[in-house]
């Protein structure tokens, strides 16, 4: 990627044939960074207004997600707009596109204050983006992949295997000996995180980050939110979930299992603790589990 700062007549040229219209940067910053490379943040002064946008360089996933939000942009769910993919890199140096920033506030913030609109808006978030078809994207429809709960499992258990790990193996026989009517699989963005989910006056203003858009679980991936802040727990959020999906919530037990193998399987592979659960606390709480049924 090239420098920005050292670099700004590349950056203005690439941005202005992509909008279409002369463009002056007014500001440039990197923003967080995530398991990507950072973003950076542009604001662009456009015909006398000056607009935000997010510049987006990741050769890994640039095409893919720019293809996504490309076909949202027909779906009535908020999401960013998208621009100036380069495939090749010739503009800045890497694949990249970039999308209008859209200002509003996590969803999760208001979750975790025991707002319930927040929570209800939460379910049905997921349930708008569950509701969209394949069709509905166009070509980029076949990329997509699809994961069931159970494919989860299969390939948590192909890496936990090869470790010649004694609770593993029992936790993987318990689960796949008890694996209980799954979910239909649905697409989503394949990040169905609060986090990702922005508000303004408590309407949803948009969703981001499709960088792994995907068909998956609904229950499995809406689950996730819950082991990541379990704070949010026993407020009925899951139950209802489960209710507007005509789902029996006498599954939760067996997907949040699910959820402690899976996340075993990531904490051995790259080595560091999520959440607070390393690798040792994750046997122990399976080994738990197998022997009693519970993960607390």
């Amino acid at each position: 990627m090239l420098d920005p700062n050292e670099n700004k007549a590349a950056y203005t040229k690439y941005f202005s044939e992509a909008l279409g219209f002369e463009t002056s940067i007014q500001r440039s910053e990197a923003l967080k960074k995530s398991t990507r490379q950072a973003p950076w943040r542009f604001d662009l002064e456009i015909n006398g207004k000056v607009k935000a946008f997010v510049l987006r360089i990741d050769a890994r996933s640039s095409l893919y997600e720019y293809q996504v939000l490309k076909a949202m942009e027909e779906i009535p769910i908020p999401t960013p707009k998208v621009y100036g993919l380069d495939e090749e890199g010739q503009h800045l140096g890497e694949p990249c596109f970039f999308m209008e920033l859209i200002k509003g506030e996590s969803l999760l913030t208001y979750m975790k204050a025991g707002e319930g609109w927040a929570d209800d808006l939460y379910i049905s978030t997921a349930n708008r983006l569950h509701a969209v078809q394949l069709g509905q994207l166009g070509e980029v429809a076949k990329l997509i992949k699809t994961e069931t709960a159970e494919d989860v499992l299969d390939s948590a258990y192909e890496y936990l295997h090869s470790l010649d790990e004694p609770v593993a193996e029992a936790a993987y026989k318990k689960l796949k000996g008890n694996v209980p009517t799954l979910a239909q699989t649905c697409f989503s963005n394949g990040d169905l995180y609060p986090d990702n989910m922005l508000v303004k006056d408590k309407t949803l203003v948009a969703v981001i980050d499709f960088a792994n858009a995907s068909v998956s679980d609904p229950l499995y991936e809406f689950l996730l939110t819950f082991f990541v802040h379990p704070e949010l727990r026993g407020r009925g959020i899951e139950e209802n979930f489960c209710e507007s999906k005509g789902i029996d919530s006498k599954v939760l037990p067996w997907y949040h299992a699910l959820e402690y193998f899976d996340t075993w399987r990531w904490v051995s592979k790259y080595g560091e603790p999520f959440v607070g659960y390393d690798e040792d606390r994750l046997r122990s709480t399976m080994q738990k589990w197998v022997e009693t049924g519970s993960l607390d």
